[in-house]
Order: structure tokens, then C-alpha cells, then sequence
């Protein structure tokens, strides 16, 4: 080979070199944008699983919150009728006793 060619071959390998090494480059560049255009994407979809997550707990809150209530309103009507039975039967003991005390005698309620 000549001189000349010699030159030729090294300036198309050096150019070779140069075209793998930018082609390196682009292709990292690359790669790490799609990395964080997807570390992006992972983000907004946690930021909106949270928003959802957050969303449904407060209507689950809210729900207990009714349902506490609606046993809290039955249960105190169930209440207010078994102390009004309870006050009526210790009512009615304590008129049995005072009877038995005073030998059949009905007690007083005029004191």
C-alpha cells in the first residue's frame, strides 16, 4: 500500500472512532433522559395514587363517621328506654319493700 493510502485508511478509522464515540455519547445522553422522563412519570403516578389513596380514606371516614353516628342516635333511643324500664321496676321495688317494711301499709307519697 502506499504512503497515501495509508493516510486514507487512518483518517476513515479515526473518523470511524469518532462516529462510534459520538454515537456513545447520544446514546447514553439518551438513555439518561429516558431515565428521568420515567423517574418523572413513577413520581406523578405515586403523586396521584397518594391523591386517590388520601381520597378514599376520607370517605371512608366520612362513611364511619354517618355509621358511628346512626348507632349512636339508635342506641341512645335503646338507652333512654331501658332507663326509663329500669326506673319504673326499681319504682316498683321500692314500693314493694317500703310495703313489706310498713307490713302491707301503701307508702306515702305526699312527704
Amino acid at each position: 500500500m502506499a504512503f497515501h493510502e495509508i493516510e486514507l485508511v487512518k483518517r476513515a478509522e479515526a473518523e470511524a472512532e469518532e462516529a462510534i464515540r459520538r454515537a456513545r455519547t447520544e446514546a447514553a445522553e439518551r438513555i439518561d433522559a429516558a431515565r428521568a422522563e420515567a423517574a418523572e412519570a413513577a413520581e406523578a403516578i405515586r403523586r396521584q395514587a397518594e391523591t386517590e389513596v388520601q381520597a378514599l380514606i376520607a370517605a371512608a371516614g366520612e362513611e364511619a363517621e354517618k355509621e358511628a353516628a346512626e348507632i349512636a342516635r339508635r342506641t341512645d333511643g335503646d338507652s333512654a328506654a331501658v332507663r326509663r324500664a329500669v326506673g319504673a321496676r326499681l319504682e316498683r321495688a321500692a314500693a314493694h319493700i317500703a310495703g313489706e317494711v310498713s307490713g302491707g301499709a301503701a307508702p306515702r307519697t305526699d312527704a
